[in-house]
């Protein structure tokens, strides 16, 4: 039996930690709905596996996923800079899943696609942010 979900995940969380140990996975709700005022760090993300898009041309299959990717941060008295780092921290992230080096011997998903990085404000906490990143991965099944 594939394991695709367990593999994304997997796979995420030691690409993100490759760039920056610090950061705590926040995965107190799958479905991202967490409540960030009762996070312990001051850099932590979340990853939401979401949407499952199954494609068919001809004998060939394969699946599509949403994932989104949600880093938050403090903000330091510097916003500009804390505002920089938080985003070059983010196309870092993204550079490193969507390199396909990364993920060329894995036998569960076939390609990482970026689609959007969106820099929020945090609505809960005006000296923190979130810079949510979404991708597309794309699961291919040989069934002949």
């Amino acid at each position: 039996m594939i394991t695709p979900i367990s593999n994304i995940r997997d796979y995420f969380n030691t690409q993100i930690l490759k760039i920056d140990a610090d950061l705590l996975p926040w995965s107190e709700d799958v479905f991202g709905n967490n409540d960030e005022s009762k996070a312990q760090s001051e850099k932590y993300y979340n990853l939401v596996i979401g949407l499952n898009t199954p494609e068919r041309e001809d004998n060939n299959y394969w699946d599509e996923l949403d994932i989104t990717l949600d880093l938050y941060t403090l903000m330091s008295t510097d916003y500009v800079t804390s505002f920089d780092n938080a985003y070059n921290l983010a196309i870092n992230v993204k550079n490193e899943l969507i390199n396909p080096i990364n993920y060329g011997d894995m036998t569960v998903f076939n390609d990482i696609l970026a689609n959007r990085i969106s820099p929020i404000e945090d609505s809960t906490n005006d000296n923190a942010m979130k810079i949510s990143l979404n991708f597309t991965v794309r699961i291919n099944y040989n069934f002949c």
